[in-house]
């Protein structure tokens, strides 16, 4: 059984009273439980829309999608999302943020209190229990937004460039803690980036998306150990190879400089 399921997916916006854009085309794409797969891709190739469809956010105009072999029709808690904004409401202290929708799904509130606090100490943010979200860092603000999803100890994450807005260091740590908290919780994790850099200190499988309309290009497979460095000779390698497929008039050299910097791009 597959965690994910997409068969011959098609999505269209209605550009204006004649037409229609084509936003993804034919997407096909099985998922096994506690794969981490990012999809990569220039802003508008319909990265995000598809991490919304499979959210049950939006619907496609064409094309099947499975959740465990159930078709999804809407959301579930079996998925969460995370996006690039922590979206916290800044009326409620961390601890309640966290403990949100615990209530919503009829926790009591000790049980609710007892498990927020069990997942704050995962992501190290006890301290601040009390705090509102306006008193955090950014980086703080991200790691109450994943707790708040963790907490509902769901199977599937889907995250929508959640660590772009961070500065490099605070965005290396998190990634670090993430990739801890898949390989301790065996999830499966959709992963949304236009950084390669990223991508390839994460994943297990990176699939780039081509644009206009969105489709998936290419697959590559890692099989490199964790943690991951951004100076071993294989991500170099593989940086250079998906930046040429992404930009293919740059020169040789030209793609080796910009891919020095692409890491640390953000959107």
């Amino acid at each position: 059984m597959y965690s994910l399921r997409i068969e011959n997916l098609h999505k269209s916006y209605q550009k204006n009273k004649d037409n229609r854009e084509k936003v993804l085309e034919d997407i096909n794409l099985s998922v096994k439980k506690g794969e981490f797969i990012t999809l990569l891709g220039p802003s508008g190739c319909g990265k995000s829309t598809l991490l919304h469809i499979l959210a049950g956010l939006e619907k496609p105009q064409r094309g099947n999608i499975f959740c465990k072999d159930q078709p999804i029709t809407g959301p579930d808690q079996d998925r969460v999302m995370i996006m690039q904004d922590a979206a916290l409401f800044p009326w409620l202290t961390v601890l309640k943020n966290v403990c949100f929708g615990l209530r919503e799904r009829g926790f009591a509130n000790n049980k609710a209190i007892k498990l927020a606090r069990q997942e704050l100490s995962r992501v190290g943010l006890s301290e601040v229990e009390s705090s509102y979200p306006h008193q955090l860092s950014g980086g703080m603000q991200q790691r109450v937004a994943l707790a708040r999803g963790l907490v509902l100890k769901p199977e599937i994450i889907l995250m929508d460039e959640p660590f772009a807005a961070l500065d490099e260091q605070t965005r290396l740590k998190l990634q670090r803690e993430l990739i801890d908290l898949w390989q301790e919780r065996n999830m499966t994790i959709i992963f949304v980036t236009h950084s390669i850099r990223e991508a390839l200190l994460l994943s297990r499988k990176v699939l780039v998306m081509a644009s206009n309309p969105g489709k998936i290009k290419s697959k590559y497979e890692l099989k490199l150990s964790y943690p991951r460095h951004p100076g071993n000779n294989k991500i170099i390698e593989l940086e250079e190879k998906i930046l040429t497929e992404l930009e293919p008039s740059l020169t040789p050299k030209e793609t080796t400089v910009k891919s020095r910097t692409a890491g640390g791009e953000h959107k």
